[in-house]
């Protein structure tokens, strides 16, 4: 049995050690979180003891209220994987109590260091906080912008001991903190639009307009109408969903991990606060949950997707409680980072994979979006099993087929939308080669 003095100079030691040297220490070190269950996000739902305290503690914050609950979650969060670690270091006391603060017990200094922590963050967004960052070469810091204050964290520091900031959980980004992504995530949505049958209706009526002929207003007409059949609808998707046909769940290989892909959850905004519900690929979910639930991966991993513009909560939380409302164990759910597109889920995924090292993985997505997120995870080094799964493509033609309607003219649209992304990455991928 470890002696007492023992047992305090391995204390004393831990205090300088700088953690595991090699790839595989590593690996194994970074799948503590989720051994333990501590990658789990806290729902504000079932555990209104943790949260509720602390938005009441945050209600003198001029935070919106999505805002405020958002924040309250994730501190529940930190203060349950702090309680965690309370705890081991109890048991290894031999009954001594820890003299910190309560398990799981809220404290307005701690809300405030997360507040500091928004407000540093603001801060350095406008190019402050650049201490540590000057280049070789450089001539310093530029003088600070004389309406932007310190943020209100520096002036407490001296007061007490700040806590370690790397040990809070990521959260969404401020959009102002990434304008170039933004940028590019607005020129995605829009750009398409030009080239689109929308668009090209518009641009010949235009022409038409201006050059005083009846020419290419006939043709926008003619496209009009070809995109409006439920015929032409039919026949761009079947050729987006010809690749990758259905496949039963017991047909699927067994790999490391599930993959569902964000896409499938529409918010609002009502009186009772954000009301998360089922939109478009709800598909992805459930195929993945079956997949899990056939002893087909021992693990599920949801993408955090949201817009930066949107303040609604992020995708992956919500899918992982639906989850273990449906009995899929939190232990064995893995969430990324905030993402906004196909791109990021690859990259985020790609860095969780290795650092659980989990080394095979299914994908499970829409089977008309499956070419391209393929072709997007293979570009990022992550080896996948596609499992394709929200079919669209409607069987069979009759008369009805040839009447021209609004809803198969926006399916056609969305259709070649998805051609033209397919194309983008592809030209993408082939210049940086």
């Amino acid at each position: 049995m470890t002696s007492s003095k023992q047992r305090i100079t391995n204390r004393r030691n831990a205090l300088h050690s700088t953690g595991p040297k090699t790839t595989v220490g590593r690996r194994r070190v970074a799948a503590n979180a989720l051994s333990h269950g501590l990658s789990v996000p806290v729902d504000p739902l079932t555990r209104r003891e943790l949260v509720d305290p602390i938005v009441s503690k945050l209600a003198d914050e001029d935070l919106p209220e999505n805002i405020r609950l958002d924040l309250a979650t994730k501190i529940a969060e930190f203060e349950r994987n702090i309680a965690h670690q309370r705890e081991r270091f109890a048991d290894s006391m031999s009954g001594r109590e820890p003299t910190s603060r309560d398990v799981l017990g809220i404290d307005d200094i701690f809300i405030e260091d997360v507040l500091d922590l928004k407000l540093e963050r603001e801060y350095d967004a406008f190019g402050g906080g650049c201490a540590g960052r000057v280049s070789e070469g450089s001539q310093g810091c530029a003088e600070e912008p004389p309406e932007l204050e310190r943020p209100r964290g520096q002036a407490r520091a001296e007061r007490r001991t700040p806590i370690n900031r790397a040990l809070l959980p990521a959260g969404r980004q401020p959009t102002d903190q990434d304008p170039e992504g933004a940028l590019m995530l607005v020129l995605h949505k829009l750009l398409p639009l030009i080239v689109s049958p929308l668009g090209a209706v518009v641009f010949l009526i235009i022409v038409s307009v201006v050059l005083k002929r009846r020419g290419p207003a006939v043709l926008a007409l003619i496209v009009l109408w070809v995109c409006a059949l439920p015929a032409t609808e039919r026949l761009v998707w079947r050729g987006l969903e010809s690749d990758y046909p259905y496949r039963e769940v017991a047909a699927a290989p067994a790999t490391d991990a599930i993959i569902v892909l964000s896409g499938m959850l529409e918010s609002s905004k009502t009186d009772k606060g954000i009301v998360s519900q089922w939109g478009g690929a709800t598909d992805r979910y459930f195929a993945g949950v079956d997949l899990f639930q056939a002893k087909k991966a021992p693990l599920m991993i949801f993408t955090q997707g949201g817009l930066p513009w949107s303040d609604l909560p992020l995708e992956g939380g919500l899918l992982a409680r639906r989850a273990i409302a449906v009995g899929v164990p939190e232990a064995q759910i893995l969430l990324t980072g905030h993402v906004r597109n196909t791109e990021d889920e690859a990259r985020e995924v790609s860095a969780l994979m290795e650092l659980a090292a989990i080394k095979t993985a299914t994908l499970v997505t829409s089977s008309f979006h499956m070419p391209r997120a393929v072709m997007i995870f293979e570009k990022e080094g992550v080896e996948v099993t596609p499992y394709p799964t929200d079919f669209r493509a409607k069987v069979g033609l009759d008369w009805t087929s040839w009447a021209p309607s609004a809803d198969a003219f926006g399916e056609t649209s969305n259709g070649l939308r998805e051609y033209i992304g397919r194309a983008y990455y592809w030209a993408k991928y082939q210049l940086a080669d």
